[in-house]
């Protein structure tokens, strides 16, 4: 497969790292993270700023979604799991990636409703177990943010 900035994005959203596999994003993600999960499926170094201009194309284009603006530092991602855009890197086939991602949407719209769908997820944080569950990302109700922690659950720096 020729690979370019948009379809690096798009395998990043389905793998995050090169040689990773296929998963479900355990959390948001920075846009410094994407581009990073996305150069690391090219081949050469390519520019940032290229990468941010396709990133926001796949934003408008409902790939990504960014989750409680101004709950944290940088914006933060989530990915959509909308198969239309696993077509642009496994044109000819239907392999598991089709149904994997069709398996996230449907687990979660019945588990969560629409909330991961505005929220994404956030794995271990407890919101609706009060364990180490997993859930919709709260936001500025995560008892990170709560307890005036610099930083999330995930690393992701908080905005006060």
């Amino acid at each position: 497969m020729v690979m370019n900035n948009r379809k690096a994005l798009i395998m990043a959203a389905a793998y995050g790292w090169k040689g990773d596999g296929q998963g479900e994003w355990p959390c948001p993600a920075t846009l410094e993270t994407i581009i990073a999960w996305a150069k690391s499926h090219m081949d050469s170094d390519a520019d940032t700023g290229e990468f941010e201009s396709d990133f926001r194309k796949l934003e408008s284009q409902g790939l990504f979604f960014e989750v409680h603006p101004d709950t944290f530092v940088e914006p933060v991602y989530y990915c959509s799991y909308d198969g239309v855009f696993l077509a642009e890197i496994y044109p000819d086939t239907e392999p598991d990636p089709f149904g994997i991602w069709m398996e996230y949407r449907e687990e979660n719209d019945e588990e969560f409703g629409q909330d991961w769908r505005l929220n994404g997820i956030c794995l271990g944080q407890g919101s609706y177990t009060g364990g180490s569950g997993s859930g919709p990302c709260l936001g500025k109700e995560c008892i990170y943010y709560r307890n005036k922690e610099s930083e999330c659950n995930w690393a992701l720096d908080l905005r006060y």
